[in-house]
């Protein structure tokens, strides 16, 4: 049992850079599970919103091509006409999920995707969910047809 007087010594102890370091090496840092990047900033959405979009099931897809090698960035939204914050998270987490499990093999590198639920991701089954996206991205990057010239 430690007394009264150690216990700040105790506490500065813990808190410490020495004792940081040692509870930080107990839960080492992993690599993401994928080489994706995430939107974190409004330009980056709009910029996003600019490019090419497929709706597609549970989710409207945005695509814009960065023109550089980097890897692939993605984001996530849903507009409050779905529902509280509650049922809007609950999309987006679905929506999130399914695109970790299948963008690694779908997803270019230098775009920049934004994923924005919709009504139906919320009730869709998982697997209908992953083919949306994966159907999306497909379309997203299938050839323009060239406008006839006459």
């Amino acid at each position: 049992m430690v007394s009264v007087r150690a216990w700040p010594q105790l506490v500065a102890a813990m808190s410490s850079a020495a004792a940081a370091l040692l509870a930080a090496s107990a839960f080492p840092l992993r690599p993401p599970d994928h080489p994706m990047e995430r939107l974190l900033r409004r330009r980056e959405y709009l910029a996003a919103a600019k490019g090419r979009f497929v709706p597609q099931g549970g989710v409207l897809l945005q695509g814009l091509d960065r023109k550089d090698n980097a890897p692939p960035r993605l984001g996530f939204t849903c507009t409050k006409k779905l529902g509280n914050a509650v049922t809007r998270n609950r999309i987006r987490r679905r929506i999130k999920e399914a695109a970790r499990l299948v963008m690694d093999g779908v997803a270019t590198p230098g775009f920049d995707y934004v994923l924005i639920g919709r009504a139906s991701a919320k009730t869709r089954s998982f697997e209908a969910l992953k083919k949306d996206i994966i159907s999306a991205v497909s379309k997203l990057h299938a050839p323009t047809p060239a406008a006839d010239p006459n």
